[in-house]
């Protein structure tokens, strides 16, 4: 039966056990640390380092929860985009980082032209979770009705059906 109190400073969100280790001694899962500090955490800034391997360059849109932003891989140069979470989420740390772990693993799994890679998916020393993705280029569907109101005109049937589908 695993210890699942939360006397550790980390523990493992697969299974639950609270721990000291960096790797869950029973799955050897990544551990993570107890109580998400994001409250005092800051957004990552341009130049700024999150996961110990990706830089950031710049913002690519914001929410309620979190912030997505431009990044490079260190050692490959490969463009990413970065997901983090913000906010004060003191209350529920172990349910939220349950929550982003799923999207991470449900995200991962897929396998379509139309939905976008994860690429990998942890914490920072400051406690931030973070998902890094695929970065992909085109215009948001925001800017494609923007564009189209400011032409005085709609998105024909066709078009609205294909990004339905």
């Amino acid at each position: 039966m695993s210890d699942t109190t939360t006397d550790a400073s980390r523990y493992c969100p697969r299974c639950g056990r609270a721990t000291e280790a960096a790797l869950c001694p029973d799955d050897g899962s990544p551990t993570f640390q107890n109580g998400l500090r994001t409250d005092a955490a800051k957004a990552p800034e341009v130049g700024d380092i999150v996961g110990g391997r990706y830089r950031i360059q710049g913002i690519l849109g914001q929410g309620g929860f979190g912030a997505v932003f431009a990044a490079e891989h260190l050692m490959t140069g490969q463009r990413v985009a970065v997901k983090v979470m913000l906010g004060d989420f003191t209350d529920g740390g172990q349910d939220l980082v349950q929550r982003f772990l799923q999207e991470a693993r449900v995200t991962a799994s897929l396998s379509h032209p139309n939905t976008v890679r994860i690429y990998d998916f942890g914490q920072t020393d400051e406690g931030v979770l973070f998902m890094a993705m695929e970065h992909l280029h085109g215009p948001t569907l925001e800017s494609m009705l923007k564009d189209a109101g400011k032409a005085g005109t709609a998105l024909s049937q066709q078009e609205t059906v294909a990004i339905g589908v």
